[in-house]
């Protein structure tokens, strides 16, 4: 086991120790202020989607939607070592519907609108839209699970237009659940990635006339255990192939390999945490570091720390922290930074 992992379930231990004296302070704290209260006046949306989720379930139709508002504090928005510092809004809206064709075979569609809005530096403002029809279908009395779908994203930056891209993304797992408490799945993903406005630049090194397109293949492995009725860990392995139509030192093509560990951690019925680590290795295939002359090779590590608290059944509050960092051969891509948020999310 990995020590960072040991040290997340050392951690969990203790925290669980006392979380349910935090969580009774908590809600302490929501009686005084009359947040319950508050939060269940407004909960006026559920009155008319229980219905209507009630009827599609005699349907054999899941229907769950979702929505958030975050504030957040980024130090470094262009992630350079100009550390430009920034907060931003963030709004999302996702809705999730599963047909139930058979006890075996399910249908299911997602959506999600995604609204970024920085406060002074409108560049990394983005919409983002995605929709992703998929099946799963089960076999062997729900031993094996075969996962398939395809996702049509739009990337869309008001202020950075080369930055824009339309993405159509395939992708098949197969899934192995062992038990409730254990599964793991390996896959592939293919991802075609067309640019709507950045031009390719040529051997010269100057812009042609041609759009830029990547074109991505991934496999990934995953794998996730429920350890001690309250936590459960889930690592992940992909390796990724990138190759773009840029021809000048192929700017674009690389090899990457990357691991995520994940850590959930229940520390009370209403109270949870959320942690994970994540390293990617890139290596450009013939981009030049300015510096050296050799190959381009990038070391990227993200932490992300999330805290949540269930406020009502519908209504959870969530703070988190997220550190990034970049390691490189090439001294204009090193970088580090981190964003902290905290947000309400609503779920009906």
């Amino acid at each position: 086991m990995k020590l960072y992992t040991a040290i997340f379930i050392i951690f969990s231990i203790i925290m669980f120790s006392f979380a349910h004296h935090l969580e009774a302070e908590t809600e302490n704290i929501q009686d005084k202020l009359g947040v319950t209260y508050i939060l269940d006046k407004m909960d006026f949306i559920t009155y008319f989607t229980r219905p209507l989720k009630d009827r599609l379930r005699d349907n054999k139709i899941d229907l769950d939607f979702f929505g958030g508002v975050i504030q957040g504090f980024d130090n470094n928005i262009f992630l350079d070592p100009s550390r430009t510092k920034d907060a931003f809004l963030q709004t999302s809206v996702a809705g999730d519907l599963v047909y139930n064709y058979t006890r075996d075979i399910r249908f299911n569609i997602n959506a999600d609108i995604t609204n970024v809005l920085f406060y002074r530096f409108n560049d990394n403002n983005l919409l983002d839209l995605e929709m992703n029809p998929g099946i799963e279908i089960d076999f062997l009395d729900d031993y094996l699970t075969l996962e398939s779908d395809y996702a049509l994203n739009w990337s869309f930056f008001p202020f950075d237009e080369d930055g824009s891209f339309i993405s159509n993304q395939f992708s098949f797992f197969l899934k192995n659940n062992v038990c409730g408490e254990f599964y793991h799945k390996g896959g592939f993903r293919l991802e075609y990635r067309n640019y709507t406005n950045r031009k390719t630049g040529g051997s010269n090194g100057v812009d042609t006339d041609e759009l830029r397109r990547d074109i991505s293949h991934s496999c990934e492995y995953e794998a996730s255990i429920k350890i001690l009725d309250f936590i459960r860990l889930k690592e992940n392995i992909s390796f990724t192939r990138n190759d773009s139509n840029d021809q000048y030192f192929d700017y674009y093509d690389y090899l990457a390999s990357r691991a995520k560990t994940s850590l959930t951690v229940m520390l009370t019925e209403k109270l949870y945490s959320i942690t994970s680590i994540a390293y990617t290795r890139k290596m450009y295939d013939d981009r030049l570091s300015t510096v050296h002359q050799t190959h381009q090779k990038d070391n990227l590590y993200i932490f992300n720390s999330s805290i949540l608290y269930e406020l009502t059944p519908t209504f959870t509050l969530a703070g988190g922290y997220s550190y990034r960092e970049n390691t490189s051969n090439e001294p204009n891509d090193k970088y580090s930074g981190g964003i902290w948020t905290i947000g309400l999310y609503y779920t009906f």
